[in-house]
């Protein structure tokens, strides 16, 4: 269900899921993970709409 949702936020993009966005050591980040598109399974138009029903 949250797929879904964060899908139609996404203006229709799935995007892949990550537990971790960033890795920090000693106040510095060392890693940072980068937003990846799965797929785009509804149009950005559908997905405004579905947004506005909510």
């Amino acid at each position: 269900m949250a797929q879904i949702i964060s899908t139609v936020l996404n203006r229709g993009r799935t995007m892949k899921p990550y537990l971790v966005d960033y890795v920090v050591r000693k106040n510095q980040i060392v890693f940072r993970r980068k937003p990846f598109q799965v797929a785009q399974p509804i149009k950005v138009d559908t997905a405004k709409d579905l947004y506005k029903m909510m």
